[in-house]
């Protein structure tokens, strides 16, 4: 008893210091911007920042909001998101060719219960985007002919996302939280760079050439972006949730030995008879075979209501 109300307090004491302690973040509107980019943004601020790095990261999203103010929510869309799979896909693409395995899915599976809550929300983004794409590839019905070698177009594209994805998962599998947040660390901010660019030159050289942007052009009060104190409870919901959905499910009692219905028409310990009946036409059409009654029988409604 004694040891269950201990084990309560100590759970209801990090509840309470999670919310107690909270920090002040720009927050991305995540109607208006992928979520991909609001993780992106909320990570790169638990890196470590110099006050003038602090205070360049603070421009590059008063510039970001102005220049989001002139384009298109799709426009938008495209290219933060277009960028972002852009460097994760690139990342490691000098690495040799890793095999994808089905083991390793169920050890990644383990290591996101394991790990999870300790990663920054666009690392947790990311393994869970590639842990769904692993599971669409592994299942892929030709996939078994990669290892015969192949020409087919179909195959060879397989293979290459494969190729592209299996380098991440391998890392996080065999890395520590913190050596895997050092390689992601420089790509975080190379991104934010690169998006940054990019959707400059949009601007710029787009239809907006002729629009000038300074300091001038931007809104005292932001659009796109919010400074706001957030606790450590209230970071990635979103994320946090997949996590507590995926402990509870692995909690819930095992059904393997009670029979389930299925689709496949099988009964367990039900044995077919060797010999069938003969099937009897009671409803021939031949007349000569069939005598109607002279006179029917009155119908009877047994169905009223009243």
């Amino acid at each position: 008893m004694k040891k269950k109300f201990f084990f309560f307090l100590i759970i209801l004491l990090e509840v309470l210091s999670l919310n107690a302690y909270t920090e002040e973040m720009w927050v991305g509107n995540t109607k208006k911007l992928p979520s991909e980019f609001c993780y992106l943004l909320e990570s790169i601020q638990k890196t470590e920042f110099s006050p003038a790095e602090k205070q360049s990261f603070t421009d590059t999203l008063k510039e970001l909001d102005a220049q989001f103010n002139l384009m298109t929510k799709e426009e938008i869309f495209f290219i933060l998101k277009g960028e972002i799979y852009k460097a994760l896909l690139a990342h490691h693409k000098n690495s040799t060719e890793i095999p994808l395995e089905d083991t390793q899915l169920s050890r990644l599976n383990k290591a996101l219960l394991e790990k999870g809550s300790r990663l920054y929300a666009f690392g947790l983004w990311l393994m869970i985007a590639l842990k769904s794409d692993a599971e669409v590839l592994l299942h892929h019905p030709e996939r078994s002919q990669l290892k015969l070698g192949t020409k087919d177009k179909e195959l060879l594209r397989l293979k290459k996302k494969i190729n592209l994805i299996s380098p991440w998962i391998q890392n996080f599998l065999n890395m520590e939280i913190d050596e895997f947040h050092s390689d992601l660390r420089p790509l975080m901010k190379t991104i934010l760079k690169r998006i940054e660019i990019t959707i400059r030159l949009f601007v710029l050289q787009g239809r907006f050439e002729k629009i000038k942007l300074t300091k001038e052009n931007s809104q005292p009060t932001l659009s796109f972006f919010t400074l706001k104190e957030i606790s450590k409870a209230e970071s990635f919901t979103e994320l946090n949730n997949w996590l507590r959905r995926q402990s509870l499910d692995k909690e819930k009692p095992s059904n393997s030995n009670v029979w389930q219905p299925k689709d496949d028409g099988k009964i367990p310990n039900y044995l077919s008879p060797k010999v069938l009946p003969k099937p009897a036409d009671d409803w021939s059409n031949d007349s000569s075979d069939t005598k109607l009654p002279k006179i029917m029988p009155k119908p009877i409604d047994d169905w009223i209501l009243d």
